[in-house]
């Protein structure tokens, strides 16, 4: 293993738990409006428009954030769940504070002292 140097891989559901983390933030929004709906589905659907999204996409105008913003529209709109922008960005945002699943440290133990894995966390290695 000393000739590798990088060892990178797709953080989005290998080591994130995207559905988890979206569901909560849907959840917590929907609480917090008098809103119940089954999230689970909803963050479902939302990961599946934004796939349709990039999938086959060369050289976009756009990046993953903007997808995630405009889907969360969407998948509001969809739904009659209403909303302000803001809510809906922060919805969006959470994107970016998902937390590793569980048992993803005890796994990268064997990658040395320099592994982390990023997506505005520093390390969720450690």
């Amino acid at each position: 293993m000393k000739e590798i140097n990088v060892l990178a891989f797709d953080t989005g559901g290998t080591v994130l738990d995207w559905h988890a983390g979206l569901t909560a933030a849907m959840a917590a929004w929907g609480t917090g409006h008098g809103i119940e709906r089954d999230w689970h589905a909803l963050a479902n659907e939302h990961r599946r428009r934004s796939l349709r999204r990039l999938t086959g996409t060369v050289d976009p105008g756009f990046n993953i954030d903007d997808v995630h913003r405009n889907v969360s529209g969407e998948v509001f709109d969809a739904n009659g769940l209403g909303g302000s922008a803001e809510d809906r960005r922060a919805i969006a945002e959470r994107w970016h504070q998902l937390d590793a699943w569980p048992d993803f440290a005890a796994g990268c133990v064997g990658c040395g002292d320099t592994a982390s894995a990023s997506r505005s966390r520093s390390s969720v290695c450690r």
